[in-house]
């Protein structure tokens, strides 16, 4: 009788952690490729850097991906990042510790939003006391991102796009199982936490 109710706990469990949950989401990055002989576009202070960038299909995002460079520890100041529809309504905007940013790798700047395909946005890089690079990018190094670039230099259009991309977000079948090991992963999962996921 012990082992036969162990087995039906055991078939219960896996029957919920093998059900389909509805909140799981896949990452897909979008970068530029970089050439091996570097150029620079520089974000001078206090000048903004824009791109101006027009989908090729619809797309939810999670993020930009940038990369920089002329940076270190000891660079101060802030970067301010904002990214704006064709009306000029903010989708969302983050202002970034300078010293924070690796200079030479790929970070994130985490904001949300639906993209629509022809639409134009505005995303704008102004640093206030440092002197970050971008890397220069060809159109044609740029031709795997799902949007069309336009970059312009403290007002000036630029021939060239700039290093940075976006993180799609597409929603995916997860079961309760995967779900809550992903919690794991990331904090500390409480009985709350696993209330909300087991709805």
């Amino acid at each position: 009788i012990i082992i036969l109710g162990m087995l039906l706990v055991f078939a219960a469990a896996m029957l919920v952690l093998t059900h389909s949950a509805k909140n799981g989401r896949e990452t897909t990055e979008y970068v530029p490729r970089i050439s091996d002989s570097p150029i620079y576009v520089e974000c001078a202070p206090n000048e903004p850097v824009e791109a101006h960038i027009t989908m090729k299909e619809d797309m939810s995002i999670s993020g930009l991906r940038v990369l920089l460079v002329n940076l270190s520890a000891e660079s101060r100041g802030s970067l301010h990042v904002a990214m704006k529809d064709s009306s000029q309504n903010v989708l969302f905007e983050q202002t970034l510790s300078v010293n924070t940013i690796v200079p030479g790798e790929w970070f994130t700047v985490n904001g949300e939003a639906s993209l629509v395909k022809g639409e134009t946005y505005i995303i704008r890089f102004l640093p206030d006391d440092s002197d970050p690079f971008f890397m220069q990018v060809s159109k044609e190094m740029s031709d795997n991102l799902p949007f069309a670039e336009t970059v312009y230099v403290n007002g000036a259009e630029s021939e060239y796009n700039i290093s940075m991309g976006v993180n799609q977000v597409t929603p995916v079948d997860m079961t309760f199982g995967e779900n809550l090991k992903t919690l794991r992963n990331t904090r500390s999962i409480s009985q709350k936490d696993l209330a909300v996921e087991l709805g």
